[in-house]
């Protein structure tokens, strides 16, 4: 079994590349049809589209509650372009590609190559990488915007930090449970500031960066 992992660990790039090939496969051929919130998510999109306007639209403004604004806008975008579900498809597997590298980008910094080539062989193996690509589920835009913030926090420049902040903000625009990371970084900050006994200036460009969005 060891064997085995080390053997595709090495070839990451051709298994990279098969699964992108895989995928397209699947795009170019299969009927698409949304169901669930996948459906709504795209009836949503449609009707703004439609209407000329972006999410929420005035016909949304009374609803209980406002959904995704940022992803559904995105698809409104995306339909403007080309009005199919083929190139929201195109979007998730754009996006799965960036999340890939991020991935990369994060393990090798903090473990190693290795570790990093690994973290890519079992994301692809991963059933939801496979079958969200060609659904419309916030999960993988998601997913790509909390990495991002992670890496860009990680490189502590003022200007990366007001990156990851914005990043998170996106990310709350897509499922308010990024409020989790946002809090995860204040109380990392609050952590600092007891042990150095000074206060970070630089994480405010952070906080500036969520609050911007």
């Amino acid at each position: 079994m060891k064997m085995t992992i080390q053997f595709l660990t090495s070839k990451i790039k051709y298994i990279v590349l098969i699964y992108v090939v895989i995928q397209l496969i699947l795009i170019l051929t299969i009927d698409i049809s949304y169901k669930s919130d996948s459906l709504y998510y795209y009836k949503l999109a449609q009707e703004c589209s439609v209407s000329n306007e972006y999410y929420p639209a005035k016909a949304h403004l009374y609803e209980d509650y406002i959904v995704a604004p940022l992803y559904i806008n995105v698809l409104i975008i995306l339909l403007k372009s080309y009005n199919s579900t083929i190139l929201i498809s195109f979007f998730n597997l754009a996006t799965v590609l960036l999340t890939i590298f991020i991935l990369f980008k994060i393990t090798s910094q903090i473990f190693s190559i290795y570790a990093a080539q690994l973290t890519i062989l079992l994301y692809i193996l991963y059933l939801n990488t496979s079958g969200l690509v060609i659904q419309n589920y916030t999960d993988l835009f998601f997913l790509f915007l909390i990495l991002t913030s992670i890496y860009l926090y990680s490189l502590r420049t003022n200007f990366a930090l007001f990156l990851s902040g914005t990043f998170i903000g996106a990310s709350i625009a897509v499922r308010p449970v990024g409020w989790a990371l946002l809090l995860a970084f204040i109380l990392i900050h609050f952590v600092s500031i007891i042990k150095k006994s000074e206060f970070s200036l630089n994480r405010l460009f952070l906080y500036t960066g969520t609050i911007t969005v």
